[in-house]
Protein backbone atom coordinates (compact mmCIF):
# COMPACT_ATOMS: atom_id res chain seq x y z
CA UNK A 1 0.00 0.00 0.00
CA UNK A 2 1.36 3.51 -0.82
CA UNK A 3 1.83 6.20 2.00
CA UNK A 4 0.57 9.44 0.25
CA UNK A 5 1.22 12.09 2.23
CA UNK A 6 1.85 15.94 1.82
CA UNK A 7 4.98 17.26 3.18
CA UNK A 8 3.73 19.56 6.23
CA UNK A 9 3.71 23.24 5.22
CA UNK A 10 7.36 24.22 6.37
CA UNK A 11 8.25 22.44 3.18
CA UNK A 12 5.44 24.14 0.99
CA UNK A 13 7.43 25.50 -2.37
CA UNK A 14 4.10 28.16 -2.65
CA UNK A 15 5.42 31.44 -1.87
CA UNK A 16 2.74 32.92 0.59
CA UNK A 17 3.54 36.44 1.59
CA UNK A 18 0.40 37.69 4.00
CA UNK A 19 1.87 40.72 5.51
CA UNK A 20 1.30 41.16 9.14
CA UNK A 21 0.42 43.92 11.47
CA UNK A 22 1.22 43.34 15.19
CA UNK A 23 0.06 46.74 16.65
CA UNK A 24 -3.68 46.53 15.92
CA UNK A 25 -4.37 43.47 18.35
CA UNK A 26 -2.79 45.19 21.09
CA UNK A 27 -4.07 48.70 20.27
CA UNK A 28 -7.72 47.22 20.61
CA UNK A 29 -6.53 45.09 23.80
CA UNK A 30 -5.80 48.31 25.67
CA UNK A 31 -8.63 50.42 24.66
CA UNK A 32 -10.64 47.61 26.00
CA UNK A 33 -8.67 47.20 29.39
CA UNK A 34 -7.10 50.88 30.49
CA UNK A 35 -6.81 49.39 33.89
CA UNK A 36 -4.20 46.24 33.01
CA UNK A 37 -2.40 47.90 29.78
CA UNK A 38 0.32 45.79 28.20
CA UNK A 39 3.40 46.55 26.87
CA UNK A 40 4.48 47.04 23.15
CA UNK A 41 6.68 44.15 22.44
CA UNK A 42 6.25 42.15 25.56
CA UNK A 43 5.41 38.66 26.56
CA UNK A 44 1.89 39.58 26.56
CA UNK A 45 1.84 41.37 23.58
CA UNK A 46 3.05 37.76 21.46
CA UNK A 47 0.94 36.14 23.41
CA UNK A 48 -1.93 38.31 21.85
CA UNK A 49 -0.10 37.23 18.50
CA UNK A 50 0.82 33.82 18.73
CA UNK A 51 -2.38 32.07 17.82
CA UNK A 52 -2.70 33.97 14.82
CA UNK A 53 0.88 33.80 13.61
CA UNK A 54 1.41 29.96 13.91
CA UNK A 55 -2.03 29.63 12.24
CA UNK A 56 -0.03 31.65 9.64
CA UNK A 57 3.17 29.50 9.33
CA UNK A 58 0.60 26.74 9.25
CA UNK A 59 -0.82 28.35 5.91
CA UNK A 60 2.27 28.20 4.34
CA UNK A 61 4.03 31.49 4.93
CA UNK A 62 7.33 32.73 3.93
CA UNK A 63 8.05 35.84 5.02
CA UNK A 64 8.73 37.70 8.20
CA UNK A 65 6.91 41.61 8.09
CA UNK A 66 9.25 43.66 9.72
CA UNK A 67 9.81 47.69 10.00
CA UNK A 68 13.13 49.64 9.81
CA UNK A 69 11.88 53.39 11.51
CA UNK A 70 8.74 54.43 13.12
CA UNK A 71 5.27 55.45 10.97
CA UNK A 72 6.72 52.65 8.26
CA UNK A 73 3.26 51.26 8.24
CA UNK A 74 1.62 54.30 10.75
CA UNK A 75 2.85 52.98 14.15
CA UNK A 76 6.53 52.60 15.88
CA UNK A 77 9.15 50.78 13.90
CA UNK A 78 10.88 47.57 15.07
CA UNK A 79 14.09 49.42 15.07
CA UNK A 80 14.44 52.91 17.35
CA UNK A 81 16.54 55.85 15.64
CA UNK A 82 18.53 58.08 17.59
CA UNK A 83 20.99 61.32 16.82
CA UNK A 84 23.46 62.33 19.19
CA UNK A 85 24.28 65.97 17.77
CA UNK A 86 21.25 67.65 16.03
CA UNK A 87 24.13 69.62 14.00
CA UNK A 88 26.07 66.22 13.06
CA UNK A 89 25.01 62.78 11.16
CA UNK A 90 25.93 60.36 14.44
CA UNK A 91 23.43 58.45 15.08
CA UNK A 92 22.64 55.34 17.15
CA UNK A 93 20.32 52.02 16.29
CA UNK A 94 18.49 50.01 18.56
CA UNK A 95 17.98 46.78 16.51
CA UNK A 96 16.57 44.54 19.82
CA UNK A 97 12.99 44.75 19.05
CA UNK A 98 13.90 43.42 15.47
CA UNK A 99 15.75 40.61 16.69
CA UNK A 100 13.53 39.52 19.57
CA UNK A 101 10.14 39.80 16.88
CA UNK A 102 12.16 37.62 14.53
CA UNK A 103 13.30 35.32 16.11
CA UNK A 104 10.04 34.78 17.61
CA UNK A 105 8.23 34.40 14.69
CA UNK A 106 11.18 32.24 13.45
CA UNK A 107 10.44 30.06 16.62
CA UNK A 108 6.43 29.89 15.45
CA UNK A 109 7.45 28.10 11.38
CA UNK A 110 7.87 31.60 9.73
CA UNK A 111 11.27 31.72 9.07
CA UNK A 112 12.32 31.79 5.42
CA UNK A 113 12.79 35.50 4.78
CA UNK A 114 12.41 38.76 6.14
CA UNK A 115 10.47 41.73 4.57
CA UNK A 116 12.35 44.76 5.92
CA UNK A 117 9.93 47.93 4.71
CA UNK A 118 10.97 51.56 6.00
CA UNK A 119 13.31 52.89 2.92
CA UNK A 120 10.20 54.21 1.40
CA UNK A 121 7.91 53.75 4.33
CA UNK A 122 4.33 55.36 4.18
CA UNK A 123 6.06 58.16 5.79
CA UNK A 124 8.43 58.11 2.74
CA UNK A 125 10.24 61.50 3.79
CA UNK A 126 10.23 61.46 7.20
CA UNK A 127 12.61 59.69 9.62
CA UNK A 128 11.59 59.81 13.21
CA UNK A 129 14.28 59.75 15.73
CA UNK A 130 15.03 60.48 19.76
CA UNK A 131 17.54 63.84 19.48
CA UNK A 132 19.90 63.28 22.47
CA UNK A 133 20.57 66.90 22.10
CA UNK A 134 17.30 68.03 22.98
CA UNK A 135 15.61 65.01 24.83
CA UNK A 136 12.46 64.79 22.91
CA UNK A 137 11.16 63.06 19.57
CA UNK A 138 12.18 64.86 16.27
CA UNK A 139 11.15 64.12 12.21
CA UNK A 140 13.85 64.49 9.95
CA UNK A 141 13.12 65.38 6.36
CA UNK A 142 14.57 63.43 4.65
CA UNK A 143 12.83 62.52 1.22
CA UNK A 144 14.21 59.35 -0.93
CA UNK A 145 17.00 60.25 -2.96
CA UNK A 146 18.10 63.68 -1.06
CA UNK A 147 21.17 64.30 0.75
CA UNK A 148 19.74 63.89 4.19
CA UNK A 149 18.21 60.63 3.37
CA UNK A 150 21.47 59.28 1.73
CA UNK A 151 23.44 60.73 5.01
CA UNK A 152 20.99 58.96 7.34
CA UNK A 153 20.44 55.32 5.56
CA UNK A 154 24.44 55.84 4.62
CA UNK A 155 25.03 55.25 8.64
CA UNK A 156 22.33 52.68 9.05
CA UNK A 157 23.06 50.24 6.41
CA UNK A 158 26.59 49.28 7.32
CA UNK A 159 24.92 48.51 11.28
CA UNK A 160 21.78 46.94 10.16
CA UNK A 161 24.02 44.46 7.56
CA UNK A 162 26.58 43.83 10.49
CA UNK A 163 23.66 42.84 12.91
CA UNK A 164 21.93 40.80 10.15
CA UNK A 165 24.92 38.60 8.85
CA UNK A 166 25.81 38.00 12.57
CA UNK A 167 22.79 36.11 13.08
CA UNK A 168 22.88 34.66 9.59
CA UNK A 169 20.10 36.84 8.45
CA UNK A 170 21.08 38.50 5.51
CA UNK A 171 20.63 36.23 2.67
CA UNK A 172 17.14 36.02 3.37
CA UNK A 173 16.56 39.74 4.19
CA UNK A 174 14.59 41.87 1.52
CA UNK A 175 14.51 45.48 1.52
CA UNK A 176 10.73 45.92 0.75
CA UNK A 177 9.70 48.96 -1.27
CA UNK A 178 5.37 48.81 -1.26
CA UNK A 179 4.05 50.28 -4.69
CA UNK A 180 7.00 53.35 -5.06
CA UNK A 181 7.98 51.95 -8.30
CA UNK A 182 9.21 55.89 -9.07
CA UNK A 183 11.59 55.78 -6.13
CA UNK A 184 13.18 51.87 -6.30
CA UNK A 185 16.27 52.98 -8.43
CA UNK A 186 17.25 55.55 -5.72
CA UNK A 187 16.91 52.86 -3.13
CA UNK A 188 19.03 49.84 -4.76
CA UNK A 189 21.53 52.52 -5.68
CA UNK A 190 21.95 53.10 -2.08
CA UNK A 191 22.05 49.67 -0.99
CA UNK A 192 24.70 48.61 -3.97
CA UNK A 193 26.46 51.21 -2.72
CA UNK A 194 27.17 49.68 0.71
CA UNK A 195 26.74 46.15 -0.13
CA UNK A 196 26.34 44.42 -3.10
CA UNK A 197 24.57 41.47 -1.52
CA UNK A 198 21.77 43.47 -0.48
CA UNK A 199 18.20 42.13 -2.06
CA UNK A 200 15.56 44.54 -2.64
CA UNK A 201 11.39 43.73 -3.07
CA UNK A 202 8.85 45.25 -4.60
CA UNK A 203 4.98 45.25 -4.93
CA UNK A 204 3.82 47.43 -7.84
CA UNK A 205 0.75 48.25 -9.79
CA UNK A 206 2.13 49.74 -12.88
CA UNK A 207 3.80 49.03 -15.56
CA UNK A 208 7.94 48.93 -14.41
CA UNK A 209 10.76 49.05 -16.75
CA UNK A 210 12.19 45.59 -17.73
CA UNK A 211 15.45 46.82 -16.76
CA UNK A 212 14.12 48.39 -13.35
CA UNK A 213 12.83 44.85 -12.58
CA UNK A 214 16.10 43.22 -13.73
CA UNK A 215 17.83 44.63 -10.67
CA UNK A 216 14.78 43.58 -8.29
CA UNK A 217 15.32 40.51 -6.40
CA UNK A 218 11.63 39.76 -5.23
CA UNK A 219 8.78 41.37 -7.06
CA UNK A 220 4.70 41.15 -6.14
CA UNK A 221 2.64 42.43 -9.02
CA UNK A 222 -0.94 43.35 -9.19
CA UNK A 223 -3.25 40.78 -10.51
CA UNK A 224 -4.59 43.51 -13.31
CA UNK A 225 -1.27 43.87 -14.94
CA UNK A 226 0.77 40.33 -14.35
CA UNK A 227 1.86 38.64 -16.95
CA UNK A 228 2.42 35.11 -17.91
CA UNK A 229 6.27 34.34 -17.41
CA UNK A 230 8.33 32.53 -19.70
CA UNK A 231 11.51 31.00 -17.52
CA UNK A 232 12.65 32.26 -14.13
CA UNK A 233 16.49 31.41 -14.92
CA UNK A 234 17.44 34.50 -12.32
CA UNK A 235 15.89 32.39 -9.26
CA UNK A 236 14.04 35.93 -8.47
CA UNK A 237 10.72 35.17 -6.61
CA UNK A 238 7.63 36.06 -8.37
CA UNK A 239 4.03 36.83 -6.86
CA UNK A 240 1.20 38.84 -7.96
CA UNK A 241 -1.52 40.54 -5.16
CA UNK A 242 -4.84 41.68 -5.45
CA UNK A 243 -6.35 44.83 -4.90
CA UNK A 244 -9.50 46.57 -4.18
CA UNK A 245 -8.51 50.40 -5.24
CA UNK A 246 -7.22 49.75 -8.95
CA UNK A 247 -10.51 48.54 -10.86
CA UNK A 248 -9.30 50.59 -14.04
CA UNK A 249 -6.97 47.80 -14.89
CA UNK A 250 -8.50 44.85 -13.75
CA UNK A 251 -9.01 42.11 -16.66
CA UNK A 252 -10.62 40.11 -14.07
CA UNK A 253 -13.25 42.35 -12.28
CA UNK A 254 -14.26 40.32 -9.12
CA UNK A 255 -12.04 37.53 -8.18
CA UNK A 256 -10.80 38.71 -5.24
CA UNK A 257 -10.13 37.85 -1.28
CA UNK A 258 -12.97 39.90 0.01
CA UNK A 259 -16.45 39.50 1.62
CA UNK A 260 -18.85 41.13 -1.01
CA UNK A 261 -22.05 40.56 -2.77
CA UNK A 262 -20.52 38.96 -5.80
CA UNK A 263 -17.69 37.24 -4.11
CA UNK A 264 -17.19 33.66 -3.77
CA UNK A 265 -14.62 31.72 -1.40
CA UNK A 266 -14.03 29.78 -4.35
CA UNK A 267 -12.17 32.88 -5.61
CA UNK A 268 -9.43 32.63 -3.12
CA UNK A 269 -8.56 29.08 -4.07
CA UNK A 270 -8.54 29.96 -8.24
CA UNK A 271 -6.20 32.58 -7.36
CA UNK A 272 -3.67 29.79 -6.19
CA UNK A 273 -4.42 27.81 -9.21
CA UNK A 274 -3.98 30.99 -11.43
CA UNK A 275 -0.77 31.46 -10.01
CA UNK A 276 1.25 28.62 -11.71
CA UNK A 277 -1.05 28.98 -14.73
CA UNK A 278 1.07 32.73 -14.90
CA UNK A 279 4.06 30.70 -13.96
CA UNK A 280 4.19 32.40 -10.74
CA UNK A 281 5.75 31.60 -7.42
CA UNK A 282 2.83 32.24 -5.44
CA UNK A 283 0.71 34.91 -3.62
CA UNK A 284 0.94 38.04 -1.67
CA UNK A 285 -1.61 40.58 0.06
CA UNK A 286 -0.80 43.67 2.30
CA UNK A 287 -3.42 42.56 5.13
CA UNK A 288 -3.26 39.31 7.10
CA UNK A 289 -4.57 41.00 10.35
CA UNK A 290 -4.99 44.65 9.76
CA UNK A 291 -7.41 44.32 12.58
CA UNK A 292 -9.36 48.25 12.32
CA UNK A 293 -12.17 47.39 14.35
CA UNK A 294 -12.61 46.69 17.81
CA UNK A 295 -14.80 44.27 17.17
CA UNK A 296 -13.23 40.66 16.63
CA UNK A 297 -15.71 39.82 13.43
CA UNK A 298 -16.46 43.21 11.97
CA UNK A 299 -13.44 43.24 9.02
CA UNK A 300 -14.93 46.95 7.53
CA UNK A 301 -16.10 49.17 10.18
CA UNK A 302 -14.08 51.94 11.23
CA UNK A 303 -11.99 51.49 7.88
CA UNK A 304 -12.62 52.62 3.72
CA UNK A 305 -11.56 49.72 2.13
CA UNK A 306 -13.89 46.67 1.26
CA UNK A 307 -15.52 44.30 3.53
CA UNK A 308 -12.41 41.68 4.08
CA UNK A 309 -9.66 43.73 2.89
CA UNK A 310 -7.96 44.27 5.50
CA UNK A 311 -7.34 41.06 7.17
CA UNK A 312 -7.92 37.59 6.60
CA UNK A 313 -7.73 35.87 10.03
CA UNK A 314 -10.32 36.90 12.92
CA UNK A 315 -10.07 36.96 16.74
CA UNK A 316 -12.41 35.88 19.54
CA UNK A 317 -12.09 38.52 21.74
CA UNK A 318 -9.87 41.51 22.53
CA UNK A 319 -9.13 39.97 26.14
CA UNK A 320 -5.42 38.48 27.32
CA UNK A 321 -6.99 34.69 26.19
CA UNK A 322 -8.42 36.06 22.81
CA UNK A 323 -7.92 33.27 20.44
CA UNK A 324 -7.18 33.00 16.51
CA UNK A 325 -10.23 31.86 14.91
CA UNK A 326 -9.60 30.93 10.73
CA UNK A 327 -11.87 32.41 7.94
CA UNK A 328 -13.12 30.50 5.05
CA UNK A 329 -11.67 32.43 3.07
CA UNK A 330 -8.16 31.73 4.65
CA UNK A 331 -8.80 28.04 3.95
CA UNK A 332 -9.83 28.10 0.89
CA UNK A 333 -6.14 29.93 0.12
CA UNK A 334 -4.58 26.50 2.28
CA UNK A 335 -6.26 24.40 0.18
CA UNK A 336 -5.17 25.60 -3.24
CA UNK A 337 -1.62 25.83 -1.55
CA UNK A 338 -2.23 22.13 -0.86
CA UNK A 339 -3.38 21.58 -4.27
CA UNK A 340 -0.34 23.85 -6.04
CA UNK A 341 2.42 21.83 -4.03
CA UNK A 342 0.34 18.53 -5.17
CA UNK A 343 1.30 19.54 -8.18
CA UNK A 344 4.80 20.08 -8.22
CA UNK A 345 4.90 17.33 -6.71
CA UNK A 346 3.05 14.98 -9.46
CA UNK A 347 5.11 16.97 -12.28
CA UNK A 348 9.01 16.33 -10.73
CA UNK A 349 7.52 12.18 -10.06
CA UNK A 350 6.39 12.40 -13.95
CA UNK A 351 9.92 14.58 -14.88
CA UNK A 352 11.68 10.99 -12.63
CA UNK A 353 9.95 8.98 -14.48
CA UNK A 354 9.64 10.59 -18.39
CA UNK A 355 6.08 10.19 -17.91
CA UNK A 356 4.97 12.30 -21.00
CA UNK A 357 0.90 11.93 -20.84
CA UNK A 358 1.05 12.85 -17.17
CA UNK A 359 3.20 15.78 -17.79
CA UNK A 360 0.80 16.59 -20.37
CA UNK A 361 -2.00 16.12 -18.43
CA UNK A 362 -0.88 18.50 -15.61
CA UNK A 363 -0.52 21.19 -18.09
CA UNK A 364 -4.05 20.75 -19.45
CA UNK A 365 -5.32 21.35 -15.43
CA UNK A 366 -4.35 25.19 -16.04
CA UNK A 367 -5.34 25.88 -19.60
CA UNK A 368 -8.14 27.89 -20.83
CA UNK A 369 -10.48 25.30 -20.96
CA UNK A 370 -10.23 24.40 -16.96
CA UNK A 371 -8.84 27.81 -15.60
CA UNK A 372 -10.65 30.52 -17.13
CA UNK A 373 -10.15 34.15 -17.07
CA UNK A 374 -13.35 34.70 -19.06
CA UNK A 375 -14.76 31.77 -16.57
CA UNK A 376 -13.77 33.74 -13.51
CA UNK A 377 -14.97 37.26 -14.76
CA UNK A 378 -18.80 35.67 -14.93
CA UNK A 379 -18.30 34.07 -11.43
CA UNK A 380 -17.46 30.83 -12.31
CA UNK A 381 -14.32 29.95 -10.57
CA UNK A 382 -16.20 27.65 -8.20
CA UNK A 383 -17.42 25.60 -11.22
CA UNK A 384 -13.97 25.88 -12.84
CA UNK A 385 -12.47 24.37 -9.51
CA UNK A 386 -14.74 21.54 -9.43
CA UNK A 387 -13.91 20.33 -12.41
CA UNK A 388 -9.89 20.95 -11.87
CA UNK A 389 -10.29 18.88 -8.27
CA UNK A 390 -11.74 15.81 -9.96
CA UNK A 391 -8.68 16.26 -12.85
CA UNK A 392 -6.45 16.30 -10.26
CA UNK A 393 -8.00 13.65 -8.32
CA UNK A 394 -7.40 11.24 -11.41
CA UNK A 395 -4.16 12.13 -12.38
CA UNK A 396 -2.92 11.43 -8.68
CA UNK A 397 -4.44 7.89 -9.33
CA UNK A 398 -2.68 7.58 -12.39
CA UNK A 399 0.77 8.30 -10.68
CA UNK A 400 -0.12 6.08 -8.22
CA UNK A 401 0.16 3.14 -10.95
CA UNK A 402 4.11 4.47 -11.59
CA UNK A 403 5.23 3.76 -8.24
CA UNK A 404 3.37 0.48 -7.38
CA UNK A 405 5.91 -2.21 -6.81
CA UNK A 406 5.96 -4.89 -9.06
CA UNK A 407 4.59 -8.78 -8.81
CA UNK A 408 7.61 -10.49 -6.43
CA UNK A 409 9.42 -7.32 -5.91
CA UNK A 410 10.08 -6.01 -2.68
CA UNK A 411 9.78 -2.50 -1.67
CA UNK A 412 7.79 0.47 -2.45
CA UNK A 413 8.19 3.82 -3.51
CA UNK A 414 5.71 7.34 -1.96
CA UNK A 415 3.72 9.88 -3.95
CA UNK A 416 2.82 12.53 -2.16
CA UNK A 417 -0.63 13.97 -2.53
CA UNK A 418 -3.05 15.53 0.15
Amino acid sequence: MLDLQLPGPAEWEFELDLWQHPEWVLRHYNNAHPEALVERWSVEHYGLLEGSYRLLANTGQKSITATLKDGTFRWPGMVSWSRVRESGDDWKFDFSVFGAHVERLMRWGINQRIDAYGMVGWNADEIPYWSDEQQTMLVLDAPVGSAAYRAAWGKFLPEFRTYLKARGWFERTYMGVDENTELIDDVIDLLQADDSGWKTSLAYARSVPADVLQKVDSTTVFLGIARQRTSNTENKIRTFYTSCHINDMLPITRVNTFLTLDSNPADVEWLTWYAEKLGMDGFSRWAYDYWVSPDPLDLQRGFDHTSGDSALVYRTSNDLDLEATTSIRLEMLRHGIQNFEKRRILRALYNRHNYAPGLMHLEELISDSVISVISAQNGNTRDDLIRAQEQLDTISIEAASLLTPAPNRPGSAKVASE
